[in-house]
């Protein structure tokens, strides 16, 4: 019983963390300029891949271009408006914000493509269907991936992009693990 109360209270305290992580105003800010991002997103990939440009461009292909053109604009947001990260150059920063955007992007295009691959194993092509509105698989396997991508997002930003960056976290890691040799 004691282990079990001893359980929760660690459970408690994680939960606590992970909610003032995530429930902020930042997180919030983040949310709110990442959805900016993901309209645009998800406004061009639906553009590219419903051939609406003449270029019957393929799915995955479609989601990737989308999603690296939105890299911009949510940089540009969160530099200006939320990230309060001065000490590196807006070069370095958008460097280390590509790097994770890129990650981003994979596994944005991986859960896409993987979400499209599950409805259609169901033999789901369209979600919902209006005479006006029709909203399709490929569309809402997208939008759930780019959904589930924003919470790695902000912790990577958070961690990396906005702060020291990749390789200052990789020395400090490193010269913290030799203290324990």
């Amino acid at each position: 019983m004691t282990y079990l109360r001893s359980l929760l209270g660690r459970t408690n305290r994680v939960c606590s963390e992970l909610s003032g992580y995530y429930f902020n105003g930042q997180f919030m800010r983040f949310c709110f300029f990442g959805g900016t991002t993901a309209l645009i997103n998800l406004g061009l990939a639906n553009f590219f891949y419903n051939d609406r440009c003449g270029l019957a461009l393929p799915y995955w292909f479609s989601v990737s271009a989308a999603a690296f053109l939105g890299i911009i604009v949510n940089f540009l947001l969160n530099y200006w408006f939320n990230f309060d990260c001065r000490t590196r150059s807006i070069l370095s920063l958008f460097k280390t914000f590509s790097v994770i955007a890129f990650i981003g992007i994979l596994l944005n295009t991986m859960l896409s493509v993987a979400l499209l691959a599950v409805f259609e194993a169901q033999g789901i092509h369209t979600l919902a269907s209006t005479p006006h509105i029709q909203i399709s698989s490929k569309f809402t396997a997208n939008f759930l991936a780019v959904g589930l991508t924003a919470f790695y997002s902000y912790a990577a930003h958070r961690f990396f992009s906005f702060n020291v960056g990749i390789l200052a976290r990789i020395r400090s890691f490193q010269s913290g693990a030799r203290r324990y040799e």
